[in-house]
């Protein structure tokens, strides 16, 4: 009997995932001495016995926003020893933290040398061709003798001091930084005889150089970095060795992404659907604009669809987070110089369970709107305007009434949604809930090329009608008040699946906060081609701010 309660035992253990010690393992290879032996001896072994529950495998990682505090005031090489002292503390802190791998922003030691009060122009180039290094090719890594020199600050470059903090504590690093090249042989190199990428720098955890990549879609920095040519670019892609969880080594491909390359189909798309790779590193300097969206919002988007990883550290208070198949794992709004974002990351990712579409109610999107007319909505930060403009289904809140409302907004064969709210009294005065379609295309300041993207935005905000009949929709960060709720909520947008880039479902509740990936569903309904986004009854839109649906083209 006891022989059978051990088989039984580890039986159940093995279907729980349970890892067994092997003395426990072994009491099944002996036969009893007597066969009456008590049930007190067998709980006398059980509890001499080892049963630990073995994890999935996974391993941490940290998110460094670091944003540089630069002083104009001091000399070029001073600032750069500052930042990196400041970032070497960051990454210190985070190995002790049991962190494995660190992604750092864009810019994080030179962006303030990119100067708009310069209007991006001769003073920006000559800082920055002081600052940038020529770094050293793939696989070297500091000597000790490097790295005495760092700490005694008799040489500052970037490259020794990150080779040397990666060595001391043992961790994978993906740095940002300026690399110049030397290109005076070529016809297409700049006046000055350099190129100067905006350029990711992968470590190994042995302080080696593992992989370079090249941004390749410039933005604001296009006037005073260079646009890598055919022979510079490169994919970004790499592999570190890291122990999980249980103590087993694995080794993780990995590929870099640079700001605004996220907007384009390569290089993500070829690391993700060609090589299969399943874990990004974003580095970005980046201040996307409300309403429709901000930088979690869309890495968690992009996270879902692709159903990767994505470890995404941003310079700016537009966001920075972990997202692992659209969960966020962790995520922030401010460029904390101070606290790194850390969370653990499976190393296999489960693919998606395919959504019974039949189980979710089709959606009304042929009829007629009641409201069909222009409208923008916009924001403008740091200089900058962003605007979404298309077609517009509005209605205000405080014409719905109070209590438990409907709300059916449809643009003909564009855009549809359904919200079943729940309004208090008094508190949603002016507040206007607008559905807008939209296909635009943005070419960003100083920058090439332009890019095209349509979709649906469903956004809370203040209306104004202009002049000419159309309509200004202020966007209100706070959403519906505090006691309304949004019980249930579908929306469609009739999309175009064999566009080469993913289809990016993107919501924020008030004050840009992300909901569970598990508060909605998104999928494509192949009958009516149309893009859903679902969240059910039991799924509250509590102070849902912006939901969109985005597709480039």
């Amino acid at each position: 009997m006891n022989r059978l309660l051990t088989l039984y035992c580890l039986f159940v253990a093995a279907s729980h995932g349970l890892k067994i010690d092997k003395s426990y393992a072994a009491v099944v290879d002996q036969t009893p001495a007597q066969s009456d032996e008590s049930l007190n001896d067998l709980a006398s072994l059980a509890s001499n016995t080892e049963l630990s529950i073995s994890s999935p495998p996974s391993f941490r990682s940290a998110v460094i926003p670091y944003a540089s505090t630069a002083d104009y005031a001091l000399p070029i090489r001073e600032n750069l020893a500052w930042d990196l002292e400041n970032l070497e503390e960051l990454i210190t802190n985070s190995a002790k933290q049991g962190a494995q791998l660190a992604v750092l922003s864009e810019t994080a030691t030179w962006g303030w040398a990119v100067s708009p009060g310069d209007q991006w122009g001769a003073w920006s180039r000559t800082t920055l061709l002081e600052l940038a290094e020529e770094w050293p090719a793939k696989g070297w890594q500091a000597t000790e003798e490097d790295c005495n020199a760092w700490q005694a600050r008799s040489v500052i470059k970037a490259s020794i001091a990150y080779s040397c903090v990666a060595q001391a504590g043992k961790i994978n690093l993906v740095v940002n930084t300026a690399r110049k090249i030397n290109c005076s042989d070529s016809l297409e190199c700049p006046a000055d005889g350099f190129y100067i990428f905006n350029t990711n720098v992968a470590f190994a955890k042995d302080g080696s150089i593992l992989a370079f990549y090249h941004k390749r879609h410039l933005y604001g920095e296009a006037t005073v970095i260079d646009q890598p040519p055919v022979a510079f670019q490169n994919d970004g892609r790499f592999t570190i060795n890291i122990l999980d969880n249980n103590g087993l080594s694995h080794d993780i491909p990995i590929a870099m992404v640079i700001c605004y390359d996220l907007y384009f189909s390569e290089p993500i798309m070829a690391s993700v659907q060609e090589e299969g790779i399943r874990h990004i590193a974003f580095s970005a300097a980046w201040t996307p604009s409300p309403p429709m969206y901000n930088v979690p919002m869309l890495l968690q988007g992009l996270s879902r669809e692709l159903e990767v990883a994505v470890i995404g550290a941003n310079s700016f208070d537009n966001g920075s987070g972990i997202f692992v198949n659209g969960i966020a794992i962790d995520y922030g709004f401010e460029a904390s110089n101070d606290r790194p974002l850390l969370a653990d990351i499976p190393i296999s990712l489960v693919d998606k369970e395919p959504i019974d579409t039949n189980a979710v109610p089709k959606l009304l999107t042929t009829a007629t709107s009641t409201v069909d007319q222009k409208c923008t909505t916009w924001y403008e930060a740091s200089g900058y305007t962003d605007t979404f403009s298309g077609l517009c289904a509005i209605k205000n809140i405080d014409d719905l009434g109070i209590g438990s409302v409907s709300l059916n907004l449809i643009i003909p064969d564009r855009c549809a949604v359904k919200v079943s709210l729940g309004l208090e009294a008094g508190e949603n005065e002016e507040l206007s809930l607008a559905l807008i379609a939209f296909q635009n295309t943005w070419q960003p300041p100083f920058t090439t090329p332009s890019w095209s993207a349509r979709g649906c935005g469903l956004i809370f905000c203040r209306k104004k009608t202009l002049a000419d009949g159309s309509i200004d929709c202020l966007p209100d960060w706070s959403g519906i008040s505090r006691n309304s709720t949004i019980h249930s909520l579908q929306m469609s947008f009739k999309g175009d699946p064999a566009d080469v880039y993913p289809t990016i479902p993107m919501v924020s509740t008030s004050r840009g906060l992300l909901l569970k990936a598990n508060e909605y569903e998104f999928f494509y309904r192949k009958e009516t081609g149309h893009y859903e986004i679902y969240g059910g009854k039991e799924n509250q839109f509590s102070q849902l701010h912006s939901l969109v649906i985005y597709q480039r083209f």
